[in-house]
């Protein structure tokens, strides 16, 4: 996958729906670029997040998708870095379809999960 699409756009970055996807390393990060040299950092939820179960998607985004279930989608979490740390926002993961590349950022239905959940500096200088 090396561009994904976003039909209902990304929030926080208005009138950008085409997003190229670069793997960072051997860390778990994800860089989506557009066009105008915007990005945002992403990476999946079993790296930092161990404890947290399977998040589950909802029936409307994965019709929006095309895929019959959360089998056929990854999962990752934007983080938000600072100079002094770095988030990741469990409330609202980026869902993609591994075959077809549509995107769509959900909010889960779990209300507890932190919009800005801290990464510990040591793992983010490791996958840096």
């Amino acid at each position: 996958m090396h561009a994904i699409e976003f039909p209902v756009g990304l929030p926080g970055f208005p009138g950008r729906r085409s997003f190229h996807v670069e793997h960072m390393g051997p860390a778990p990060l994800v860089r989506l670029s557009a066009t105008d040299a915007s990005f945002v950092m992403l990476t999946e939820p079993a790296s930092f997040f161990p404890d947290i179960a399977p998040m589950v998607i909802d029936d409307d985004t994965l019709e929006t998708l095309g895929v019959g279930d959360s089998s056929a989608v990854v999962v990752w979490l934007i983080l938000t870095v600072s100079a002094t740390s770095v988030t990741a926002n469990l409330l609202g993961p980026v869902v993609v379809n591994r075959d077809n590349g549509l995107a769509a950022q959900v909010v889960v239905r779990d209300l507890s999960a932190p919009v800005a959940a801290p990464l510990s500096l040591e793992a983010a200088r490791c996958s840096s």
